[in-house]
């Protein structure tokens, strides 16, 4: 009767470990336990088995991991986002870079927003996921504590890793800047409701400029959803008040963008009449005109820190949050503030 062929799985059977774990050093991973690896050897020396070529390709394909990236509001928003688009090309830049896989998830509908935590934790189609800030909370607790490998980008949480932006320090820094010039009737463009821990951050930055500087005061607040149209939307609103703003912050470059078309088209000067601001410093703020004063934030740096995070900590990354520079960016839309 022929002997049966040595496997992988015979070798681990006689040992007492996973066909991954022979695998491992069986590829030369200096990881495993010293105790085991000798064993792993010995097995396979007494079975002669041998690694093959085919063997070594199918065990590295195995090894690939496959990381999620769980962006929010769906394809339209994350196509006509350059921050957002920024993120996930950084991201999948790292992926890539160590040899895995990247799966894009887009919520088609509110409801798959809502329930991509739920989702993933049912399906597990990836081994881990880096989640942008927007795609709601609510199923983050369960899958949390099933210890799914995460990390989150934007905004700070203590349960699991995180990688932001100083949203504080940039809009301190731009408030201070329009403080600077004169500016004391300010109206802020806030975003949605679903990156409510984001724009806390910012809102935090205008408040304590404000306060340091004994002077200036947010006006009024309108709510956005990081789109042109919205910003458009906001500024009508704004303008219609008896006592207009002499600045505008928008939480982001687009609705700034949005409200500057709408104060141009209606007969306003921008700076001259009104200042605007925006956030993230996407490539159309230089492009516009006038060009938009903005806080840079480098959005691909934020997903490949998320990723190299998540893969070099083997997907344990330990809680806490990564906080990564930004800066102030004065352009043509921010002049002294009118009188009278």
């Amino acid at each position: 009767m022929t002997a049966k062929r040595p496997t992988m799985r015979s070798v681990a059977e006689v040992v007492g470990v996973s066909h991954q774990t022979v695998a491992r050093v069986l590829n030369g991973d200096t990881t495993v336990v010293e105790s085991t690896r000798q064993r792993v050897l010995a097995a396979a020396a007494e079975q002669n088995y041998v690694l093959t070529t085919a063997t070594r390709s199918t065990q590295a394909r195995s090894t690939s991991k496959i990381i999620g990236v769980i962006a929010p509001y769906g394809a339209d928003a994350l196509f006509n986002d350059p921050h957002l688009l920024g993120v996930v090309h950084g991201a999948t830049r790292a992926i890539a870079a160590r040899g895995h896989k990247m799966l894009l998830s887009l919520p088609a509908t509110e409801h798959d927003r809502t329930n991509v935590f739920a989702d993933a934790l049912a399906e597990r189609i990836t081994d881990a996921m880096i989640v942008e800030a927007g795609v709601g909370e609510e199923g983050f607790a369960d899958i949390v504590k099933a210890g799914y490998p995460m990390i989150v980008i934007g905004y700070t949480t203590h349960e699991v890793a995180s990688v932001r932006g100083d949203d504080e320090g940039g809009m301190y820094a731009l408030t201070q800047h329009l403080l600077a010039l004169g500016h004391r009737r300010i109206a802020v463009i806030d975003g949605p409701e679903e990156d409510r821990l984001v724009l806390a951050s910012r809102r935090a930055g205008i408040q304590r400029a404000m306060k340091d500087a004994a002077i200036g005061e947010i006006v009024v607040v309108e709510r956005g959803d990081f789109g042109t149209e919205s910003g458009e939307a906001a500024a009508a609103r704004l303008m219609s008040a008896e006592q207009h703003p002499t600045a505008i912050m928008a939480m982001n470059d687009r609705m700034a963008i949005g409200a500057m078309n709408w104060l141009q088209h209606n007969g306003y000067s921008v700076p001259g009449d009104i200042s605007v601001t925006g956030f993230d410093d996407i490539p159309a703020a230089a492009l516009v005109s006038p060009a938009l004063t903005s806080v840079h934030v480098s959005s691909p740096d934020l997903g490949e820190k998320a990723a190299e995070i998540l893969l070099d900590s083997g997907l344990r990354p330990t809680a806490g949050t990564t906080v990564l520079p930004v800066r102030l960016v004065v352009r043509d839309s921010t002049s002294p503030a009118r009188r009278g």
